[in-house]
């Protein structure tokens, strides 16, 4: 050692660190310790990328095992993480190293001594951006998360930084940065993988589309078209040509119909003028081109109460024919009508209709009831038309009857509104003028109230002190 050198004490200290051994550590179950595990803390500090690797791989850390737990210490390895990019890895495979002769320190070979010098100081320190050294390693990731995409000094600092804390050596723990960064490069990764799977789904989603579309154009093409059709729809005089198999992909029921061992299948020929031209008109349509007429073709759109009856017998006829998509499409148009038009809506004979057909218009009900607990009424005509309704269908009634205690149930056990808190006699009681109470939400802003009974008006003051 040049005398220079051993009057650096810094030095000196570093290389008396740099020379302490380590003990060996035995695999489990049983065997000796990795060939290349290190004796030294400087044989530590020059194990090679691949050297740590075969000892990752040695002590069951990068390729988990029966054993990767019952170490003292477990090295997280993260395979997908800590990867090689594909150059280093073929460079790493095809690079030889050979001893020679002694001879002097290049530059370079100087630079790899001061970096090792450095590595006892700060490898516990975060990794921090670098510049790649080389233009093969420009593929860093454009993100600002340094863990994005390692360079590989990044990557070697890292996997030794593990293998140091599974071995022992202080001064290893992971930093909360690179915690911190590993998981945002999992998070960018899930939400690239998931765009990558949204972009997939959104591609197939369209071919499907297509495919439905061609699907419903062909039938819109063969819709009518008598050289093809080998059934006949009949309703109230109107025929319509149609195909047996469009009716067997639609309804279980219309296929048997047709198909089957009735007088239908054999006259291909079925009258369906119980269910009213509007629907069957509907029906028709619906089963070449997919889509819900939302007016009766009987009646003009402004015919509020000819359209939800219209709606509530397609819901019925789509049940009797087990058609579900036209039964839901009902369903939807009857509920976002009487939504749209609340103040001239009219339900009566709707109601009727839905209640001669129970189970098949328990959601339309649900919605009948719920129309007329919340507006008294049926019909813009008054509340008689909810009497007549009533007494004309006792079931409705007592749904009905059924559905306003479950209402009254529910707020009995609710909480109250702020507005409902107090309840108050009329201060004439106390003159014999009024008897009536009421609830009452005071607000001392306002200089009278009136009582809703007799009229009079009385300060807040005298509404307080009788509280009941």
């Amino acid at each position: 050692m040049a005398p220079t050198t051993r009057r650096n004490s810094a030095l000196l200290k570093k290389i008396s660190t740099l020379q302490l051994k380590l003990a060996p550590l035995v695999p489990l179950p049983s065997g000796p310790p990795h060939p290349d595990f290190p004796k030294t803390l400087m044989a530590f500090h020059l194990l090679t990328e691949d050297q740590l690797d075969s000892i990752a791989h040695y002590y069951h850390q990068s390729t988990p095992g029966p054993w990767t737990h019952h170490y003292p210490a477990q090295m997280n390895w993260d395979k997908d993480f800590l990867a090689k990019h594909p150059e280093a890895a073929a460079i790493s495979s095809s690079s030889t190293t050979a001893m020679r002769h002694s001879r002097r320190l290049s530059q370079v070979e100087k630079e790899f001594i001061t970096d090792l010098m450095k590595t006892v100081e700060d490898l516990q320190h975060p990794v921090l951006p670098s510049q790649p050294e080389t233009d093969s390693q420009s593929t860093r990731a454009s993100s600002a998360n340094p863990y994005a995409g390692l360079s590989d000094k990044e990557r070697i600092r890292i996997k030794r930084r593990k293998v140091g804390k599974f071995i022992g050596l202080v001064g290893m723990e992971t930093p909360a940065e690179e915690i911190a960064g590993r998981i945002q490069a999992s998070l960018e990764a899930a939400i690239e993988s998931s765009r990558e799977e949204l972009r997939r789904n959104e591609e197939h989603r369209m071919a499907d589309t297509a495919a439905t579309a061609a699907l419903v154009a062909a039938l819109e093409s063969a819709a009518g078209d008598c050289n093809t059709t080998d059934f006949t729809i009949v309703c109230e005089g109107k025929e319509h040509q149609v195909h047996r198999f469009v009716l067997a992909l639609h309804s279980p029921v219309l296929a048997k119909a047709a198909n089957g061992v009735f007088k239908e299948a054999e006259e291909k020929r079925m009258d369906l003028s119980v269910d009213g031209r509007a629907c069957v008109d509907a029906l028709v349509k619906y089963l070449y081109t997919l889509k819900y007429t939302a007016f009766p073709s009987d009646a003009p759109p402004w015919d509020h109460a000819k359209t939800v009856e219209y709606h509530v017998r397609m819901c019925v006829m789509a049940d009797k024919y087990d058609i579900k998509p036209l039964k839901n499409m009902a369903i939807h148009a009857f509920n976002d009508k009487i939504e749209s038009e609340v103040a001239i809506i009219e339900l009566s004979k709707a109601a009727c209709i839905a209640w001669e057909a129970t189970p098949a218009t328990k959601e339309i009900r649900a919605a009948i009831l719920e129309f007329g607990i919340s507006n008294g009424l049926l019909s813009t005509r008054g509340t008689s038309k909810l009497s007549e309704t009533m007494f004309a269908i006792p079931e409705f009634g007592l749904d009905y009857t059924k559905a306003v205690e479950r209402r009254v149930k529910r707020y009995e056990e609710g909480a109250l509104p702020a507005s409902c808190e107090n309840r108050y006699y009329c201060p004439g009681n106390s003159r014999d003028v009024c008897d009536a109470t009421m609830i009452l939400n005071l607000d001392r802003s306002l200089p009278r109230v009136r009582c809703a009974y007799c009229g009079v008006e009385y300060s807040v003051a005298q509404w307080e002190r009788e509280e009941v």
